[in-house]
């Protein structure tokens, strides 16, 4: 059998599904914008402590810039 055969035959590792996937993504996602990602998260946020009761009341988000790091400190809920 050839190497070529062997590999065809072979299942695929956890890399090649990897790769793969790195392949479609690149094709498929759009970049956001800083405001675009930063109201991700909070929304992202909101709704999964919603009804969480040890979660506190703000989130502190680090925005990372290659040559500024901010933090924005949003409410979650008001209980």
């Amino acid at each position: 059998m050839s190497s070529q055969e062997k590999a065809a035959s072979s299942p695929m590792t956890q890399w090649d599904h990897m790769r793969r996937l790195d392949t479609v993504l690149k094709d498929t996602i759009t970049p956001l914008s800083e405001p675009e990602a930063v109201d991700l998260v909070n929304t992202v946020f909101a709704s999964a402590t919603e009804r969480d009761i040890y979660t506190g009341d703000k989130l502190e988000i680090m925005i990372l810039k290659a040559d500024d790091i901010r933090t924005e400190v949003m409410e979650l809920r008001k209980d």
